[in-house]
């Protein structure tokens, strides 16, 4: 007889909802702007919301990575749950999610481009190179929707018409793309910041040594005003994101960071890729790595006033 799992992953924990919500729309905020269809712009996410939330004000914006398509709910959604974090799952513009077979209301496509869309139509511009202009993307354009996500956060009300989360219990997570994103988003810049930063496996499947990746991540790095913590498991394409940028973070001498490369993800698959979604995709080896990620947060959250 098989053993009973202690909880149904990644599905919502008792009490826990979800729903997709608009966190942007309005007229395009700069001529040109990626995420907009002509005059037509709105961004769409996933808010899921622990049966707790009143107890702890703690949430976590989790950026996903470079694929197009998603679904939720997540492995990230779920641990996080369990813990009593509000999760914000943003979808990027130019991403879609739902299948055709889903009711409409559970189908999203943002408005703009998706980033290799505009990385194509860049390429025909000018003489750059494809990598170089995913790095331009992300830093000079898309960090700023992770501004709004972050803004739009902290301004919900519970029914109470309480904020429903503290400002400054606010973590930002990234993976993959995702992960290089939020790197590029610890300059302090936004109207509302993280308090804490975790990339898990930023650059690595891109990463090259004296790229633009670690060209531009590293810059970030250096220009960093929010704690940060870097990730990967042992057996992904490579380790050297991790090393890399925490040196740089190290070279800093503010010590608000943090650098740790997991155990080999167990597997037959001698597949790249297959570890570095199963890092964030499976549900075992999210909770591996979730304790680590929610002490770190947790480390620089304001204290929950009474």
């Amino acid at each position: 007889m098989a053993k009973p799992k202690k909880y149904d992953c990644p599905h919502l924990p008792k009490g826990a909802s979800m729903q997709i919500v608009q966190y942007f729309s309005g007229p395009p905020t700069q001529p040109g702007d990626h995420k907009c269809n002509g005059d037509h712009c709105h961004l769409k996410g996933w808010l899921y919301i622990p049966a707790d939330v009143a107890a702890h004000r703690k949430a976590v914006v989790f950026v996903h990575g470079h694929n197009q398509h998603r679904k939720e709910p997540s492995a990230i959604a779920s641990h996080f749950l369990r813990h009593g974090y509000v999760v914000f799952a943003p979808l990027r513009s130019g991403n879609t999610a739902g299948k055709k077979t889903d009711p409409k209301a559970l189908r999203i496509h943002n408005s703009g481009k998706y980033i290799e869309t505009w990385v194509g139509d860049q390429l025909k511009l000018h003489h750059g190179t494809r990598e170089e202009d995913r790095v331009k993307y992300l830093r000079d354009y898309q960090k700023y929707d992770v501004g709004i996500a972050l803004h739009y956060l902290a301004g919900l009300r519970d029914s109470h018409h309480h904020k429903l989360v503290h400002e400054g219990r606010i973590g930002l997570l990234g993976q993959s793309y995702g992960g290089s994103l939020v790197v590029f988003c610890s300059g302090g810049e936004f109207k509302v910041n993280p308090r804490a930063i975790a990339d898990i496996s930023g650059g690595e499947l891109s990463w090259k040594d004296g790229g633009p990746w670690e060209k531009w991540m590293c810059a970030a790095v250096r220009k960093r005003k929010v704690p940060i913590y870097f990730l990967q498991p042992r057996n992904g394409k490579s380790i050297r994101p991790t090393i890399v940028l925490s040196h740089e973070a190290a070279k800093t001498g503010d010590r608000q960071f943090e650098a740790t490369i997991f155990p080999p993800i167990k597997t037959k698959k001698k597949n790249a890729k297959y570890v570095h979604d199963e890092f964030v995709d499976n549900c075992e080896e999210v909770d591996q790595w979730g304790p680590s990620v929610r002490n770190f947060f947790e480390r620089y959250f304001a204290p929950l006033k009474p």
